[in-house]
C-alpha cells in the first residue's frame, strides 16, 4: 500500500516542478494508456486463472449487471463531461495568457 502512494506523490511532486522532459511530456497520454491497458489485460488474465472468480460469474445475477452497467456509463459520462467542461476552460484560460 505504501508503494502505491509513494508512487503518487512522487508523480504529483515531478509534474508539479515540471521535471518531464517535453519530448516525454507530449507522450505522456499514450504512456498512460498504454499502463492502463496492460492493467486491465493482466486483470482479465488473474480473473481468468482464478476458478473460484469463475465459478462465482455464472451466479450473477441481472441486479449486479445492471450495477456494473451503471457504473461504467457513469464514468464514462462523467469523464466526457469533464472533458467538455474543466479542461476547455482551462485551455481557454491558457491561450490568453
Amino acid at each position: 500500500m505504501w508503494i502505491i502512494l509513494l508512487s503518487l506523490i512522487t508523480g504529483g511532486l515531478i509534474g508539479f516542478f515540471n521535471f518531464i522532459p517535453q519530448k516525454i511530456y507530449k507522450k505522456l497520454d499514450y504512456i498512460t494508456t498504454l499502463g492502463l491497458i496492460c492493467l486491465l489485460f493482466f486483470m482479465g488474465i488473474k480473473i481468468g486463472i482464478n476458478q473460484n472468480i469463475l465459478r462465482g460469474l455464472t451466479g450473477m445475477t441481472i441486479k449486479s449487471a445492471i450495477l456494473a452497467s451503471g457504473a461504467i456509463a457513469g464514468s464514462i459520462i462523467m469523464t466526457k463531461l469533464y472533458e467538455r467542461t474543466v479542461l476547455i476552460v482551462k485551455d481557454r484560460r491558457r491561450v490568453m495568457d
